[in-house]
């Protein structure tokens, strides 16, 4: 199991996803980082039009790729009430 750990560094803020191989957390990694040097256009009300919008900078980011042991959840047996007489 690997986790990708995204943190924006300015504001703290974290995103954390697990994935079951390392070939898909790299894949979703490469479409983050892509998705933060080319962001999509977004679309103005005021003007209606589309508009390009501001690369973000990856040293504002870090991009992790963390190995993670997988975790057995187990289920416990119910209990069983006696009904009263």
């Amino acid at each position: 199991m690997f986790e990708v750990v995204i943190s924006q560094l300015q504001t703290g803020r974290v995103e954390r996803k697990q994935f079951g191989t390392r070939e898909e957390a790299e894949q979703y990694l490469e479409a983050t980082v892509e998705r933060l040097v080319n962001p999509p256009k977004k679309w103005n009300k005021r003007t209606e039009q589309w508009q390009d919008q501001k690369p973000k900078s990856l040293r504002d980011y870090r991009l992790e790729i963390q190995q993670r042991a997988q975790t057995v959840m187990t289920a416990q047996p119910q209990m069983q009430m006696r009904a009263a007489a």
